[in-house]
């Protein structure tokens, strides 16, 4: 039966009243996400929502509230910070810890009122270093300063007093120096009683008081030599050694060379020290000794030699009015060294003619 004999036969069925029509079948209706359901995504209307995107949801929820704990943990803290820990009290010491510091020529009102804390101010809310850097410059007799903090709230300034040790000499005047070659004062005279200092000096020096000498280095073994020319033949140097990456610059030659001074006992003696040429160090002691020490290979040993020789710890040293250079540069192959003295040659003195007797009165 074709499709036109069935609609003709339906059609004569309503007609006739033989029957009711079917009502036609409506499709089913989807239903509706719900929002409270896990799993709900905004715009996602009847779609079903993947295991990864779930587990997705989770990690990013995960995430947020690691977030928010640290935030919270974060002002936590910054609160504990700024509300608990405040400056209650100040002590002042020596670089060792202990107290009573020696201060020099300050005291310690001058101290805590250059370093700008009060009490109540935050423990934290100041850099430690800033404080040092600005103290050390601001009290040009301390020759180290440096600022702490000590739980709960105290705040600790530890000092060395700087003291006047070199003096370098100006076209005009004097720099006076401490040991770690701080600039105290300066002088018209030489200042009695300090070391004249003798090295490469910078082309800009310090001038104010506070601010550091930074010397510069020389080394005459890697100066290029000047040709020698004997009987008509040019002859060139061999070439000199390379420094090291160990090699020292004047400024901490001049440390470990005051250092080893005063650890053989020579230091209170000394009225002159040369690093102007870091491969030909030397000193003058009472002005009467010029010692050689060369280079600070072996400082240590040279200084034990030298002190020993002068002092005469042994009774065969020198006495107290040698005078001349002492050379403790030289060092055998067996690694022990020798010191040489090289005596001064006395100027003779001139004989003064004798007294011409005055000439006798004629008798009358």
């Amino acid at each position: 039966m074709d499709r036109d004999s069935r609609s003709r036969r339906a059609a004569s069925r309503s007609v006739s009243g033989g029957g009711s029509p079917q009502p036609r079948r409506q499709p089913p209706r989807r239903a509706q996400p719900n929002p409270q359901r896990p799993g709900y995504a905004a715009g996602s209307v009847g779609r079903r929502v993947t295991a990864a995107e779930r587990r997705r949801q989770r990690r990013n929820r995960t995430v947020l509230g690691i977030v928010l704990v640290l935030a919270m943990l974060a002002l936590g803290v910054i609160l504990s910070v700024n509300l608990l820990f405040k400056v209650t009290a100040f002590r002042i010491t020596d670089m060792d810890g202990n107290l009573p510091a020696d201060l020099g020529i300050y005291t310690e009102q001058q101290v805590l009122e250059l370093l700008g804390i009060a009490k109540g101010d935050s423990l934290f809310g100041f850099s430690t270093a800033d404080k040092s850097a600005q103290l050390a410059a601001q009290l040009p007799y301390l020759d180290e300063v440096e600022v702490r903090t000590a739980m709960p709230g105290t705040v600790v300034v530890r000092v060395r007093p700087a003291t006047e040790r070199f003096a370098v000499a100006l076209p005009v005047g004097w720099l006076v120096l401490s040991d770690q070659r701080k600039l105290l004062r300066t002088a018209d005279d030489f200042p009695e009683g300090l070391i004249e200092l003798e090295a490469a000096l910078p082309a800009i020096m310090p001038s104010v008081p506070g601010q550091t000498l930074k010397l510069e280095t020389y080394n005459s073994l890697n100066a290029p030599a000047e040709p020698e020319t004997v009987d008509g033949i040019v002859l060139f140097p061999t070439a000199a050694p390379t420094p090291g990456p160990g090699d020292v610059d004047a400024n901490d030659a001049l440390r470990q060379l005051v250092e080893g001074l005063d650890a053989a006992g020579l230091l209170a003696g000394t009225t002159g020290i040369s690093v102007a040429d870091i491969s030909e160090i030397s000193f003058r002691y009472e002005d009467r000794l010029t010692v050689i020490v060369g280079t600070v290979h072996n400082l240590a040993d040279k200084l034990k030699l030298a002190g020993t020789t002068i002092l005469d710890v042994e009774g065969q040293g020198l006495g107290a009015t040698d005078r001349g250079v002492l050379d403790v540069s030289y060092q055998r192959s067996d690694g022990e060294i020798w010191a040489y003295l090289r005596p001064d040659t006395p100027t003779p003195t001139p004989t003064p003619p004798p007294a011409t007797p005055e000439s006798a009165e004629p008798e009358a």
